[in-house]
C-alpha cells in the first residue's frame, strides 16, 4: 500500500492479516524462494496516524500479484478528511 509523499497522514504500525497467509516455496523464476500464499478470504487492516486537523484528500494505491496468473493488480483509492470526518472516497482518476 502506498500513500505517495503526503504529510497529512501516515501508516501506524504493521498491517494486520486475518486469516494468515501460508509461507511456501515458489519455484517461479521471479520468486524462486519463499512466498506468502493467500488461498482463503483474508482481511487486511492498517492503522493510520492523522498528523493534522486541516481538511485534506490523500490519494493512494494498493498493489498485489495474483498467482498463478502472475498479474500485477493496482487499486487506486483516496482518503478524505473534512470537518473531522475521515472516509474512503472514489479517486475519480
Amino acid at each position: 500500500m502506498d500513500l505517495g509523499s503526503y504529510t497529512h497522514l501516515d501508516f501506524d504500525g504493521a498491517i494486520i492479516e486475518s486469516s494468515l497467509s501460508i509461507e511456501e516455496y515458489g519455484p517461479h523464476s521471479f520468486t524462486n524462494g519463499l512466498v506468502n500464499w493467500v488461498s482463503v478470504n483474508t482481511t487486511y487492516k492498517q492503522s493510520l496516524h492523522l498528523k493534522t486537523k486541516e481538511s485534506f484528500i490523500v490519494y493512494g494505491r494498493l498493489r498485489f500479484t495474483i498467482e498463478p496468473r502472475c498479474t500485477l493488480e493496482e487499486i487506486p483509492f483516496a482518503i478524505s478528511y473534512q470537518d473531522g470526518v475521515m472516509k474512503f472516497i472514489n479517486p475519480k482518476c
